[in-house]
């Protein structure tokens, strides 16, 4: 085979799924898929034959694969003749993502109780939502109402994201004039989505990455007076402008199905800003 062409088709279906680590199912899919097509194959479709470099072009899908790209994605780049623009935006995006993960998680191991404030950068999500009017849900609370809305998105066939926690927002501009959030308001619950749904739907908004003025709450108690004067202050001292809700997020508390103690509950009041 010395002096075969790296062009000619010379590997059988099974040959390629082993010398590349992968199944010989999931190369008849991208087949299906028009994603990698064999550069020989019978008139009954029954024999197929791939050459060097196809086996070139199968490592490729395979590791773009593994960084988490779509085959919709793995298909547009190669019709794109190897443009790397698009991919490069969408790994950076996953950077981000995988950074502020990462952060989350540290900060879910961390122990203590109190408030802190920082400034970070939300990663961009969607999410599937719906308005409440109640009180302000504390975590019991907050793990029902999810609960309630949860029927909706199993309905819908929606898919959740694995890694986005559930939160709620409000409107700010009251709060920041006085208004208690103790009394009766209106709250959107945002379940986040892995994905937008392909057809429009109304329920669904897109919240894309910001800035944010955050305090962290460690521990069940949550001085909600005590959060929004300490936000007001830090608005006032930095001349801030807020551009968004008040956004409540729950990272650690009793809707993860897990036995937590509450002096590891974690939560993160913020607002976007600029």
């Amino acid at each position: 085979m010395d002096n075969v062409k790296t062009t000619d088709p010379v590997y059988t279906v099974s040959q390629l799924a082993t010398a590349c680590g992968t199944s010989r199912s999931s190369i008849l899919r991208l087949q299906e898929e028009g994603i990698l097509l064999p550069s020989e194959q019978d008139a009954a479709g029954s024999k197929r034959m791939y050459s060097f470099l196809d086996m070139m072009k199968l490592r490729q899908i395979i590791m773009l694969h593994n960084y988490g790209f779509t085959h919709a994605t793995i298909k547009e780049y190669f019709e794109d003749n190897g443009n790397y623009t698009k991919l490069i935006s969408l790994l950076a995006a996953k950077q981000s993502d995988i950074f502020y993960f990462l952060k989350e998680m540290e900060l879910r191991m961390s122990e203590g109780n109190g408030l802190e404030i920082e400034y970070v950068y939300s990663p961009s999500v969607a999410c599937h939502t719906v308005k409440r009017v109640q009180t302000f849900p504390y975590y019991n609370k907050h793990r029902d109402m999810f609960s309630e809305h949860m029927d909706k998105i199993i309905a819908g066939k929606y898919v959740l994201s694995p890694t986005r926690p559930l939160f709620l927002t409000t409107e700010w501009a009251d709060l920041a004039d006085g208004a208690s959030i103790k009394a009766e308001r209106e709250f959107t619950l945002h379940i986040p989505l892995a994905a937008i749904p392909e057809e429009p739907d109304s329920s669904v908004v897109v919240i894309p990455r910001q800035r944010v003025l955050s305090i962290l709450v460690r521990g069940a108690h949550m001085p909600l007076e005590k959060i929004i004067r300490m936000l007001k202050d830090e608005i006032s001292q930095h001349n801030l402008k807020v551009t968004g809700p008040l956004y409540l997020i729950t990272m650690v508390g009793p809707h993860l199905g897990l036995d937590i103690p509450e002096e590891r509950y974690l939560a993160r009041i913020m607002l976007p800003i600029k």
